[in-house]
């Protein structure tokens, strides 16, 4: 099972994802915004031991945007929202 969340959200572009995970895998973070548009996309492998990954994207517009998360076992999507 794949379970993250994000905080602080609402937020102003500034944020972290925590991941819950049993194993180390190769994940990839997508973000976007309400028509679909990819605004973010980084690709990386999950640790456990390091459940949180800090993004910085000080150029998100205000609004909601979709976060998805996905490894070859699970995918999940949070609401993010850019005040």
């Amino acid at each position: 099972n794949l379970y993250f969340g994000i905080f602080p959200n609402p937020n102003k572009g500034s944020f972290n994802v925590e991941v819950k995970i049993g194993s180390v895998q190769d994940a990839e973070l997508l973000i976007t915004d309400a028509t679909g548009k990819l605004c973010f996309k980084k690709s990386q492998p999950l640790d456990p031991a390091r459940p949180i990954v800090h993004i910085e994207l000080p150029s998100l517009k205000r609004g909601l945007y979709s976060v998805q998360l996905k490894t070859d076992k699970a995918n999940a999507v949070k609401t993010l929202v850019i005040e």
